[in-house]
């Protein structure tokens, strides 16, 4: 099982965007493919998660749609209005790519820019989103949650060792 590690671009905000950040309600509209840039030999699905200034698409490939992907596409013009540069968002790309060698840490396959958007292309994480599987009030037996986190302390004790974040 792979864990979503925390986004990387987090890391690049200062802490006034940040709170521009949690205070805003507003997410980036996913659902209008005609403005997302096309992706060759890829299919792109539902939207399984958005942002302030980005969305993640389920994706499969034209030859193959049993390979199941994720692909973010991150709205330049709007990261820019939260405070972060060009340079911070493909600094996401790089982060990830170099940190991507980690059993519990998704994996990037591709990535490009358009206009309007950066696009990564990511292994998809079996089982989905950690949060959903713990239930509000009640939590998870603790042989699952001593597994869960386990996988957390190794992927960021890679993260700090090994790629220096």
């Amino acid at each position: 099982m792979k864990l979503i590690v925390p986004q990387l671009i987090a890391t690049q905000v200062s802490s006034d965007s940040r709170s521009v950040l949690s205070a805003s309600h507003s997410y980036m509209e996913c659902n209008n493919y005609s403005s997302l840039p096309l992706i060759k030999d890829v299919v792109l699905g539902e939207t399984i998660g958005q942002g302030a200034f980005a969305c993640v698409k389920t994706a499969h490939l034209k030859v193959d749609p049993s390979v199941i992907i994720a692909v973010k596409f991150v709205h330049i013009p709007s990261s820019k209005r939260f405070g972060l540069s060009e340079k911070d968002v493909a600094g996401e790309v790089i982060l990830q790519s170099r940190c991507s060698k980690h059993s519990n840490i998704l994996r990037v396959i591709d990535c490009n820019i358009s206009q309007d958007y950066l696009w990564i292309a990511m292994e998809m994480a079996d089982g989905g989103d950690l949060f959903d599987k713990i239930e509000p009030d009640v939590g998870v037996d603790s042989d699952v949650a001593q597994f869960y986190f386990q996988q957390l302390v190794n992927a960021i004790t890679y993260l700090h060792e090994e790629c220096d974040v």
